[in-house]
């Protein structure tokens, strides 16, 4: 009669998460899977593909003068958000809405040491333009007290600069949650 649970033939998957990999009949290495060799799959061009190196890609047609008329006030209207007093200035508007929406103060406090960490960075020149240009964007959503648009702002901000962003964005989103569940 044979044991249940006996690590004698491979593919016995019933172990515990410390067992040991099972041996072979001949007892001196484990059974492996094999492993597929990916040498022939090696990132490239297809054969036969025209690419020569010799002359560069085909590049976007330009722009027309409508559009980049149209995208210049839009970027100096972000612009103007990138100055770190018209930051700081968003920023107490953001907590005069959390003082009106009785936000509670130790996620206030929370939120308010790490903006400020922020804007620091900000006046000392280390965060990229388009990092600060977002933000105002996002603390002129909290100002204007549309928690739901800060929340999606907060989201695109993340998306875009995750790393960057990190070290503030938690005591935002916190900040943000509370605004929207005391509204």
């Amino acid at each position: 009669a044979q044991e249940t649970g006996t690590i004698q033939e491979p593919g016995y998957y019933n172990r515990g998460w410390n067992d040991p990999p099972p041996m072979e009949a001949s007892g001196d290495k484990p059974v492996t899977r094999r492993k597929i060799s990916y040498a022939g799959l090696a990132p490239g061009p297809a054969p036969g593909s025209r690419l020569t190196g010799d002359a560069p890609p085909p590049s976007a047609p330009p722009c027309s003068g409508e559009t980049a008329s149209a995208a210049a006030p839009a970027a100096s209207a972000a612009q103007t958000g990138t100055n770190p007093d018209n930051l700081g200035e968003l920023w107490k508007a953001c907590l005069a809405v959390a003082e009106r929406a009785n936000v509670q103060k130790k996620i206030v406090e929370d939120a308010e040491r790490r903006v400020s960490a922020f804007l620091e960075s900000v006046r000392e020149g280390k965060v990229q333009p388009s990092i600060a240009s977002l933000t105002a964007q996002l603390f002129e959503a909290i100002a204007a007290g549309k928690a739901d648009a800060a929340q999606d702002q907060l989201t695109k901000l993340v998306q875009k600069h995750g790393a960057e962003v990190s070290a503030w964005s938690m005591g935002l989103k916190k900040f943000i949650h509370a605004l929207k569940t005391t509204a």
